[in-house]
C-alpha cells in the first residue's frame, strides 16, 4: 500500500513539473494598411524564427486588411508581409502575450495630380480621389478602393510611397459627375496623373460642353453657333470674344495656358441647328489641326443625366478647326445629335461664317441651312 502511494505521489510531481515547463501560446493580430490608411487585403503575412527561412506560420489578410495568428508559442519572431506593388515589410517582435501589431506597407511610386472645377477653371477643394489596383471592371464609386486621398485647397493631391502597378481612378464630390481615370501605370519615382476636370451637374433642360486637351497647344478655343431667335436668319457666335452672345448661352471658362477646360453652357434653345467647333488659336495655319489631334483634345457633352457622348478628333490632314458635332433642335426640348468630326480652315476667330454649317455669308443664310 505504501508503495502504491509513493508511485502516485511521484506521478503527480512529474505532471506538475511538466505543466510548469510547457511554453505558453498566444494570439497575434493586426491591420495591414498602406500610406493612405486603406486596408491591404488578401496578402500573406508570415512569422519566422530569427535567422530561419521556413516560416513558423502564415495567414492571409481578410477583406478588411486584418490578419490573425492563433496559438503561437511565446518567443522572438520576424513578422513579414508581402504584397504585389509594395516593398516587403519586416519587423522583429517579442511575443509574450496576446499582441496587436499593425503593418504599414509602402511602395515606391510618388503619385500626384490636379482636379479642376469645370465652372471656374480653378482647383477643386475636397474632392475624393480613389484608386483601384488591377480592376478589370471600371468601378462606379470609390468605395472599397485600394488608395484614397482628398484634394487640398488648390485642388491638388499627392500620395508618396504608393504601390506600383496598374490602376484605375475615381474622382467624386457632391454636386459633380463622377470622373473615371483609366489606364494608369504607377511607376517608381514621380508619377503625375493627367489633370482631371470634374463637371458640375447640369440642371434639367440644359446642356454643357467641356473641352480639355494636353500641355500643348497652349490655346484651343471653343466656338458655338446657333439660332438667336425663333425665326429669321440671325445667329449667334459664342467664343472668347463674345462669351455671352445671347443670355441662354455662355462660355463659362476660357483657358489659354494648356489642358483646359473650356466650358460652354446651353441653358435654353430655339429650334434650329447648333454647331460646336474647336479652333487652334495657337496655330492658325492650315496645319493647326495636327495640334488639335495630337494634344490630344477631348470634347464631352453632358445633360442632367450625365455624359451624353465623348468626342475625339480624327487624324488631321488640313485645317485649323475641328468641327465636332451639331445639335438639331426641333423644339426647345427635342434634338438629334449629329457627329461631324471633320476639319476646316477659319481665317480668324472672329470669322463667324467659318464656324457655321456652310460657307455662306450671314445675309445668305436661311433657317433651314442651320
Amino acid at each position: 500500500m505504501n508503495k502504491l502511494l509513493t508511485v502516485l505521489a511521484l506521478a503527480l510531481i512529474v505532471l506538475s513539473c511538466s505543466k510548469k515547463t510547457e511554453t505558453p501560446s498566444f494570439g497575434l493580430s493586426g491591420n495591414v494598411t498602406n500610406v493612405t490608411g486603406r486596408p491591404v487585403k488578401n496578402i500573406t503575412v508570415f512569422l519566422y524564427k530569427p535567422g530561419e527561412t521556413t516560416p513558423v506560420a502564415s495567414v492571409v489578410s481578410d477583406a478588411s486588411g486584418v490578419y490573425l495568428f492563433q496559438n503561437i508559442p511565446s518567443g522572438n519572431y520576424d513578422l513579414k508581409a508581402m504584397a504585389t506593388g509594395y516593398t516587403n515589410s519586416t519587423q522583429s517582435i517579442v511575443l509574450s502575450g496576446t499582441t496587436t501589431i499593425n503593418i504599414s506597407l509602402l511602395g515606391t511610386s510618388n503619385v500626384s495630380g490636379l482636379i479642376i472645377d469645370s465652372q471656374t477653371g480653378q482647383g477643386l477643394t475636397s474632392a475624393t480621389v480613389s484608386f483601384f489596383m488591377n480592376q478589370s471592371t471600371p468601378p462606379t464609386s470609390g468605395e472599397n478602393s485600394d488608395l484614397r486621398i482628398v484634394t487640398g485647397s488648390n485642388g491638388s493631391f499627392t500620395i508618396n510611397n504608393a504601390p506600383t502597378g496598374q490602376f484605375v481612378g475615381i474622382v467624386e464630390i457632391t454636386g459633380y459627375y463622377t470622373r473615371t481615370i483609366s489606364q494608369l501605370n504607377f511607376t517608381p519615382g514621380a508619377f503625375p496623373v493627367p489633370q482631371q476636370t470634374l463637371v458640375h451637374k447640369v440642371p434639367a433642360g440644359q446642356l454643357r460642353v467641356i473641352l480639355t486637351w494636353g500641355a500643348t497647344p497652349l490655346d484651343l478655343d471653343t466656338h458655338l453657333t446657333g439660332p438667336a431667335a425663333t425665326t429669321g436668319t440671325n445667329r449667334f457666335h459664342l467664343f472668347f470674344g463674345n462669351k455671352i452672345p445671347i443670355s441662354p448661352m455662355s462660355l463659362d471658362v476660357d483657358d489659354i495656358s494648356g489642358f483646359g477646360p473650356e466650358t460652354t453652357t446651353l441653358a435654353s434653345f430655339f429650334p434650329g441647328v447648333y454647331r460646336f467647333s474647336v479652333f487652334n488659336y495657337s496655330n492658325q495655319t492650315s496645319n493647326g489641326g495636327v495640334g488639335i489631334q495630337s494634344s490630344p483634345a477631348v470634347v464631352e457633352l453632358y445633360d442632367a443625366n450625365g455624359l451624353v457622348q465623348s468626342f475625339s478628333p480624327p487624324t488631321a490632314t488640313a485645317g485649323n478647326t475641328w468641327k465636332v458635332f451639331e445639335l438639331n433642335f426641333t423644339s426647345i426640348s427635342a434634338y438629334t445629335l449629329n457627329t461631324l468630326n471633320v476639319y476646316s480652315t477659319a481665317s480668324s476667330s472672329t470669322n463667324g461664317a467659318a464656324f457655321r454649317s456652310s460657307g455662306k455669308s450671314l445675309s445668305e443664310f436661311k433657317l433651314v441651312d442651320f
